[in-house]
């Protein structure tokens, strides 16, 4: 389900970027990084490499900004509040024998918030939207033949949805209304994911890719609430009421490559394809009411290709990274709370080595997102001046975001 409002993403959407620090200064170009057992939440196969027993713990610290200059033809710009996420990342992996790795971890896959003020032109779509899939992941890799590892895994997945808009009820006369505050927010059950890769390596390279299956998401148990300032209001106002949350998750298929030309040089490459087409509508069901609504997605398929730099000194690691995400959203239905558009990313870090076995990284990174001008949007909205209805919401977005990930691992071998 492509939604939400735009991080630093990974191939458009909600996706977040890696959540370990060595896979985000490299550009998030991670799903055939052999010595990046760690990641195998990206590759279970990944674990066929791992050394002896690894833990990491990562931090995070996500920064998006969006801007909305409209409705055309009016280009008053309004700027987004202020977001601060902080996710954090958890992986254990360690080898049973020489043919078989275990590996545990934990983080966000999919991670986004925005916030707008409660006046902004856009009320009647959205004012605040916050969308988290947390994911429990463990996972096993085989290796039946050397330099062939093939792996498995199973995301729990827990995901919290948050969506508040406005309606807008034309009072008798065209000038007169009133504005009613909508949210709907809920926890779904645990979802089951699963995910298979395979990693080759051979020399100074590796070759790996990995699938990983789309998955439904129900909310059944969400809650529902309507308020209002009007003093004699025309809806009945309620809170705590039942309500419900559907979307789907895309399937994604990742294929990369890894080259050490000399000892001390990594090169990297990623190319990661999300179908994205399964994300055809969120829906939001109020039973009773007639306030539940459906916001239409009907996205595309979306591509990412990404490259990074790994250099080698006596402790340190410099690291940099570049990629380039294809949106998956048309330009019919771009929204507030998930205005995404085509991107760069820039990223770089470093890793040093304190002591044996014990690693420092840190990896920042940056999305430069294109202009989107909309013209033709089919979302539409109530005039709250006048009351004439489906005003269609043309305008420009303007998206940026900033990630920040330290990791500390220690390899006990």
């Amino acid at each position: 389900m492509q939604l939400i409002c735009q991080l630093p993403s990974h191939a458009g959407g909600l996706q977040a970027l890696p959540s370990q620090a060595r896979g985000a200064a490299l550009g998030a170009a991670t799903v055939a990084l052999a010595s990046e057992s760690e990641g195998f939440s990206r590759n279970p196969a990944l674990l066929g490499t791992s050394k002896g027993t690894r833990l990491t713990l990562g931090a995070g610290l996500m920064v998006p900004e969006y801007r909305f200059a409209g409705i055309t033809p009016s280009e008053a710009e309004t700027k987004s509040k202020p977001v601060f996420l902080f996710p954090p990342s958890f992986a254990l992996s360690f080898r049973i024998n020489e043919e078989i790795g275990l590996g545990l971890s934990a983080g966000a896959p999919f991670l986004t918030r925005s916030e707008w003020d409660p006046a902004w032109v856009g009320r009647q779509l959205s004012t605040y939207c916050e969308h988290r899939t947390g994911a429990l992941t463990p996972a096993i890799a085989f290796s039946p033949v050397r330099g062939l590892s093939l792996g498995v895994s199973i995301p729990l997945m827990l995901t919290k949805h948050v969506m508040t808009s406005w309606l807008f009820d034309p009072g008798p006369v065209a000038s007169a209304g009133q504005a009613y505050q909508r949210n709907v927010q809920g926890e779904s059950g645990v979802e089951l994911g699963f995910q298979a890769g395979v990693l080759l390596e051979e020399g100074s390279w590796t070759v790996g890719g990995a699938y990983t299956v789309g998955t439904s998401v129900t909310i059944s148990d969400a809650e529902a609430s309507l308020n209002t300032t009007a003093q004699q209001p025309l809806r009945e106002s309620y809170s705590g009421r039942q309500a419900s949350i559907s979307m789907n998750l895309p399937a994604e298929l990742a294929i990369g490559a890894t080259i050490n030309p000399v000892p001390a040089l990594l090169l990297t490459t990623e190319f990661d394809l999300v179908m994205w087409s399964s994300a055809d509508r969120i829906e939001y069901d109020i039973p009773g009411t007639p306030d539940g609504y459906v916001i239409p997605q009907n996205w595309d398929n979306s591509y990412r290709i990404a490259f990074g730099v790994e250099y080698r000194l006596s402790a340190l690691d410099l690291r940099t990274g570049f990629s380039y995400d294809v949106s998956p959203v048309p330009d019919a239905t771009v929204h507030p709370a998930f205005a995404d558009a085509d991107r760069y990313g820039y990223s770089v870090g470093l890793g040093y080595r304190v002591g044996p076995g014990l690693v420092f990284d840190f990896g920042i990174a940056g999305s430069a997102f294109k202009d989107r001008r909309v013209d033709a949007s089919a979302l539409t909205i109530t005039d709250e001046a006048t009351g004439e209805p489906s005003q269609p919401f043309n305008g420009t977005y303007r998206t940026a975001g900033t990630n920040i990930v330290l990791s500390v691992s220690y390899l006990w071998r």
